[in-house]
């Protein structure tokens, strides 16, 4: 991180132009390392050179897990706060784009080929978790305790005959 922050960004944050030099020297929490693409479902954004990057804490609270575009593009009171315009934004986004691209990082491409993978994985994994579901119902069946399963909420009744509640996440 420290060669990223230090030769790519000059100590600058790359969202908001504040240095950071004094903050990582003295490890005063008032920085974060951020994903310019989230890790989530959406933007499958990697733990890479090209994808974290050194920031200021508040603009990384901020942003929170939106891409970096939008986090940018937007206006907001954030950036009013700061004084930040959006040509500067703009002139910052690009300067980050072109990091990634340094770095070999293509958003695009990853998504394309990571989202696909991760939905299939995720399709297993939940109908795994149905049939591991199904068969514990029908364990319970077997020993007098009746149950239905209307996803993700499964009913079980008691051998007293009380109704009980739980949802499957």
């Amino acid at each position: 991180m420290r060669d990223t922050v230090e030769i790519d960004f000059g100590w600058e944050c790359p969202y908001t132009g504040r240095n950071l030099k004094k903050s990582f020297e003295d490890a005063d929490g008032s920085y974060d390392t951020d994903h310019i693409y989230p890790q989530n479902r959406e933007w499958c954004g990697l733990n890479v050179k090209g994808n974290l990057v050194l920031v200021d804490k508040k603009a990384n609270n901020k942003k929170k897990g939106m891409d970096i575009d939008t986090f940018m593009l937007t206006d907001s009171d954030f950036w009013t706060e700061l004084g930040i315009d959006k040509a500067e934004r703009i002139a910052r986004l690009e300067k980050i784009k072109k990091f990634q691209s340094k770095c070999g990082y293509d958003p695009e491409k990853i998504r394309a080929v990571v989202s696909p993978i991760l939905k299939h994985r995720y399709d297993e994994i939940r109908a795994e978790q149905e049939k591991y579901i199904r068969d514990t119902l029908d364990a319970l069946s077997c020993v007098g305790i009746n149950t239905t399963m209307k996803n993700p909420i499964v009913t079980t009744k008691l051998a007293s005959g009380s109704l009980s509640d739980t949802t499957i996440t």
